[in-house]
């Protein structure tokens, strides 16, 4: 289907003249109008067999190729693109018999490995193409009927040489069996965790109806918590604090990943010695021998904290702030 108005003048003329065109592929699909430097020179002369008008302005129009050409030069006229072009008689030299036959067999080796790979593939193309024995043949209808795209055809034409058209070939069935396979391996490891996701939730939820129909379900991982919190020798604030952390825990999803952390969290203040004191040692040598028989040097480090001390027992200040030690993992910091 064409709808410029170039290229629809363009069969006009052809069709006053000789009914031949020459198609040749636009580089960049996106540009509008393209000029002459913007089509590759190498395409095909083809004839005309019929034009039918459609809605919205369009054309559709039926050709038949007839050979490979290459345009010397492409002008401009206003109207339409003219060209005059060079035609090739042949598109892909014959090959000697050994070549043949080491193309057959080499294509006939990718093709039943990218059927492997390509569970979508068509089969009944892929048997015709394994039943050729002509490799010129064989690589034409795979430039044909192979899905591909534009630019992958553009090169193909361009080349003349079978050995060469052989290996690009070759190379694009080789790119595609591979990432075939690594798809669906991809698509097995996906699989394989989604079902044991689905095999935990269902086991899951099956122990809960089971622990349902036994009356097992009125003594919970929530109620114990709930009932260690009561035992917390901790003010009224702290006890609702904590109740209200262990009624989120139990709305969370058990696939959750916040569970764990949830539950780490409630698990550490139940652990907190809560309204325990422990009697002050100011002697500051005391401190100064401890310090030294746990970290090895940080002379510093040691001396400022012996000088905080002895300000201190000299200042006598009832509250206490947190120092904050800084440095690097392993130092003896904790």
């Amino acid at each position: 289907d064409i709808s410029r108005k170039k290229s629809i003048q363009a069969v006009e003329e052809a069709l006053a003249l000789d009914e031949k065109v020459l198609l040749l592929t636009q580089k960049d699909t996106q540009i509008e109008n393209p000029a002459p430097g913007d089509i590759y020179k190498t395409g095909t002369v083809a004839v005309i067999k019929q034009v039918i008008k459609l809605p919205n302005k369009l054309v559709r129009i039926q050709v038949e190729g007839l050979n490979k050409a290459h345009a010397v030069e492409i002008t401009d006229s206003g109207n339409c693109l003219m060209a005059a072009a060079d035609i090739e008689e042949m598109f892909i030299n014959q090959p000697d018999e050994v070549t043949n036959r080491a193309i057959i067999l080499g294509m006939r080796e990718l093709i039943r490995q990218y059927g492997a790979a390509n569970s979508r593939s068509s089969k009944e193309m892929l048997k015709y193409w394994l039943e050729l024995d002509d490799a010129r043949e064989l690589l034409l209808k795979i430039c044909a009927d192979f899905p591909m795209d534009y630019t992958d055809r553009q090169a193909l034409l361009e080349m003349d040489d079978i050995i060469e058209i052989y290996e690009y070939i070759a190379g694009m069935f080789i790119e595609l069996t591979n990432a075939y396979k690594i798809k669906e391996e991809l698509a097995i490891k996906v699989k394989e965790k989604v079902d044991k996701n689905q095999k935990e939730y269902i086991i899951r939820e099956q122990l809960n109806v089971l622990n349902q129909e036994l009356g097992e379900d009125q003594y919970s991982e929530s109620e114990e918590l709930d009932k260690q919190i009561e035992e917390l020798d901790a003010s009224d604030d702290i006890k609702a604090k904590l109740h209200k952390e262990v009624k989120r825990l139990k709305s969370l999803s058990k696939g959750s990943s916040e569970v764990n952390v949830e539950r780490t969290y409630i698990e550490n203040c139940l652990a907190l010695p809560w309204n325990k004191k422990s009697q002050d040692n100011n002697d500051i040598i005391n401190a100064r021998t401890v310090l030294d028989a746990d970290h090895y040097g940080m002379k510093d480090v040691k001396d400022r904290i012996i000088e905080y001390l002895a300000v201190r027992n000299i200042t006598s200040v009832s509250d206490a702030p947190i120092l904050c030690l800084v440095g690097p993992p392993g130092t003896g910091k904790t």
